[in-house]
């Protein structure tokens, strides 16, 4: 943040089924505005690293070597962003 590292904690809740026949057993609570399922940079840094890698045409190493992460990380949040991106067509990317 600002140019340090920061890191983002949060505490999941697990919530468990009372009904012995339930086949959920347990399960946490996901939040789609914090970060996407299975992405671990909030939805927030992936988009900024997307902008970071695809229109200053910087590396995913060197995005993640400034957020303190392994380049896999980025690079997932990269194709992620980048897709979802595709999805929407042209004029979601000139945003």
């Amino acid at each position: 943040m600002f140019g340090r590292p920061a890191r983002l904690l949060w505490h999941k809740r697990r919530l468990t089924c009372r009904d012995p026949d339930c086949p959920n057993g347990s399960w946490t609570e996901e939040d789609a505005r914090i970060a996407a399922f299975r992405q671990v940079l909030t939805a927030r840094a992936a988009r900024w690293a997307t902008l970071q890698v695809g229109h200053h045409a910087r590396s995913a190493k060197e995005v993640a070597g400034e957020l303190g992460c392994d380049w896999h990380t980025v690079n997932h949040a990269v194709v992620a962003s980048g897709e979802a991106l595709l999805e929407k067509g042209p004029t979601a990317s000139a945003r």
